[in-house]
């Protein structure tokens, strides 16, 4: 076939001898367009011009070209260079920059020749730079925003899952409640058994009279509730709190204080979310909880500075329920079976920056950023969320992440370093483009190999990437990208001793792994191992399980954001049972208050001054837009409540409040 195109090639095609019929006759640009040959000029307008045999149909000027022709030869052209540009580039291994490292993680053919003869294996010809150059330097941590509100948990608590989220739940269990109620009416009806059985109408009828709709301060109280039966449990059975009279040491239950028993349990029966009837609801497989998920995902990066380091990995919200579409097994976890969370978290303080729930590979979200090479679930993950909580590309700053061996490989290596993210990890050997000169046959060491011998090789085409094989008691494969390839030292405990340890040489990438890859286990850690709301409780729903689960981070991220801001104060840290004690006290004391706009004022019992009568009628409070700094935290300003002062029976006490009407302020707020 080749001899034949270049023989077809060298000759200019011959025009028609007949002229063709009028209704397909062809024009210059359709002609040029429909040529056979890309790389010639069969079909151009000067060859045709040039031959003694062409009809009139084909007499035209050198310069009269169509310009579709002539941009499409332009493009045939650029493309022809920029192919032999990145073959000569691949063939001799240069040095890539920006797209061309996406373009190498895109290119099937030029990662296996990277396998072959794409890593430098002479330690003499290795490129000497420090670790992580360029990695940012500056502030990171809890924004002035969170630590205006760092005084108190349950302000914290509702940064991260305001009030507007509790009115939306609220909303979603009344309508629940709606949705299933016919269905058991009718269930009712059809149990009664024996005489005087009631019609349908009085069912309903007496459902009408006896239920009162959800409130939000309601759904915060019996949370408050659970979190008290998570410090203090009772294991028998949950009403337990609400008994009546004690026995021997059992005291008496304390719920029946603030929540009746069966107003706790209506409410927690129709704890509600999301709309069933949503159309999302046949699709998305987390549905049942897309409104939490999308709350902190929200929150929680409007609280934290994107800090120089981040760990991410994969953690699970136990849930055993066969009912759960996105339940998983993880062999290696705590917890086995539950759903699967993808968490991108500080590796210095545990902070969970980002969470995405695993919904099957084909089903994640589309997000914004690159299309990842490797479309593999976990690497295309590590892509997918440090695009998201990544802030704008800036020249010379760079971010490292922190992975395990499910999360990396050179092709999503390669696109992070594109966007100014170092990256160190473990690997699978398999991965594209990853040198089979450094695999071994097993994968234990062999006797005759030292413990701590370690083989590194440098991508030529990449010199911040360096793949590595460390002889530990197991074989370890490291791939590390901005990680310096100098030797290090590490302390491994002695197989078959009490606890001796031994120090070993280990290379820079693997102490900078033991170092920072702890971020997403030390939060799993407090939010399981230490006090877990959702593992207090055993729901039959299964979404209300997870919900808790979620709840559990959040709170987890208060905790951190409190014990930083005591830092920050210079008090002594903080305790976890302590801050969540002072958190289920606080949300147990929620009123209708925290979540109405416009409210009436009762006015007080006997006016004291000319001004009284101003606080009685309709108010609209609002929030004090202004700030201030207290020992170099920046919060709201407060001042006394003119309805307190007023009210007040004892002179000493003052009740300051960050909230203020503005018609009855006129325009003082003092």
């Amino acid at each position: 076939m080749e001899s034949d195109m270049e023989s077809s090639t060298s000759t200019p095609a011959e025009p028609p001898t007949t002229s063709p019929p009028h209704d397909v006759e062809a024009t210059e640009d359709e002609y040029a367009l429909n040529s056979d040959y890309e790389d010639s000029d069969a079909g151009s307008a000067e060859c045709r011009a040039a031959s003694p045999d062409a009809g009139p149909r084909f007499q035209t000027a050198a310069n009269d070209v169509p310009p579709s022709a002539t941009a499409r030869r332009a493009a045939l052209a650029q493309k022809k260079q920029e192919r032999e540009r990145w073959n000569h580039v691949i063939d001799n291994w240069l040095e890539l920059e920006g797209q061309d490292l996406t373009k190498l993680a895109n290119d099937t053919k030029a990662l296996k020749k990277m396998r072959k003869d794409g890593w430098e294996t002479d330690p003499d010809h290795f490129p000497v730079h420090e670790e992580f150059p360029g990695l940012y330097d500056g502030a990171f941590g809890p924004t002035a925003e969170v630590l205006g509100f760092a005084e108190s948990p349950l302000e914290l608590f509702l940064f991260f899952l305001p009030r507007k989220f509790w009115l939306k739940v609220k909303k979603e269990s009344n309508q629940y409640y709606n949705q299933k109620l016919p269905g058991r009416m009718e269930a009712k009806f059809r149990a009664q058994t024996g005489d005087n059985q009631l019609t349908l109408e009085q069912i309903f009828a007496n459902e009408k009279r006896l239920h009162k709709k959800i409130e939000a301060h309601e759904i915060l109280q019996c949370v408050g509730m659970l979190l008290a039966r998570m410090l203090c449990p009772h294991t028998r059975r949950l009403s337990d709190r609400w008994a009546t009279s004690s026995v021997g040491a059992i005291p008496v239950g304390s719920f029946g204080r603030f929540l009746k028993r069966d107003r706790f349990d209506r409410i927690m029966r129709y704890l509600h979310f999301s709309n069933n009837a949503a159309p999302e609801a046949a699709t998305d497989k987390a549905w049942k909880i897309r409104p939490i998920v999308e709350t902190l995902q929200r929150t929680f990066r409007s609280g934290y500075q994107t800090p120089p380091i981040l760990s991410f990995d994969e953690a699970m919200v136990p849930s055993r329920s066969r009912f759960n579409p996105t339940r998983q097994f993880v062999k290696d976890k705590p917890h086995r079976w539950g759903t699967k969370l993808f968490m991108i978290c500080c590796a210095q303080t545990a902070y969970c920056l980002r969470l995405e729930v695993y919904c099957e590979k084909n089903e994640q979200q589309a997000t914004s950023g690159p299309t990842p090479a490797d479309d593999n679930s976990g690497p295309a993950a590590t892509l997918r969320n440090m695009n998201a909580v990544l802030p704008p590309k800036q020249d010379g700053v760079y971010y490292a992440v922190v992975t395990d061996r499910f999360y990396t490989s050179i092709q999503s290596a390669l696109q992070l370093l594109e966007r100014n993210v170092y990256s160190v990890g473990t690997i699978q050997t398999n991965k594209k483009g990853f040198p089979p000169a450094l695999v071994q046959e097993k994968s234990k060491r062999p006797k005759d190999i030292p413990r701590g011998t370690t083989k590194i090789v440098v991508a030529k085409s990449a010199p911040q990437m360096s793949a590595m094989v460390w002889f530990d008691n197991t074989i370890v494969y490291m791939l590390g990208c901005g990680t310096s390839t100098s030797m290090s030292t590490c302390d491994r405990r002695l197989p078959r001793t009490q606890g001796q340890s031994e120090t070993i040489p280990c290379p820079s990438a693997m102490k900078a792994y033991h170092r920072w890859m702890g971020g997403v286990d030390v939060h799993d850690q407090l939010r399981l191992q230490r006090y877990s709301l959702q593992m207090s409780l055993r729901f039959r729903k299964y979404y209300k399980s997870l919900a808790l689960g979620l709840i559990d981070i959040a709170i987890v991220n208060s905790f951190i954001v409190y014990r930083e801001a005591c830092k920050i104060r210079g008090e002594p840290p903080a305790d976890h049972a302590d801050f969540i004690a002072q958190l289920h006290a606080q949300l147990l004391a929620i009123g209708p208050a925290e979540f109405v706009d416009t409210m009436y004022s009762p006015g007080p019992a006997t006016p004291t001054c000319d001004d009284a009568s101003s606080t009685s009628g309709r108010h609209r409070l609002e929030m004090d837009d202004e700030w201030v700094e207290v020992n170099g935290i920046r919060k709201r300003r407060q001042r006394q409540c003119k309805v307190c002062t007023i009210r007040k029976t004892v002179r000493s006490k003052r009740q300051m409040t960050r909230f203020y009407c503005a018609k009855c302020s006129k325009g003082s707020k003092r």
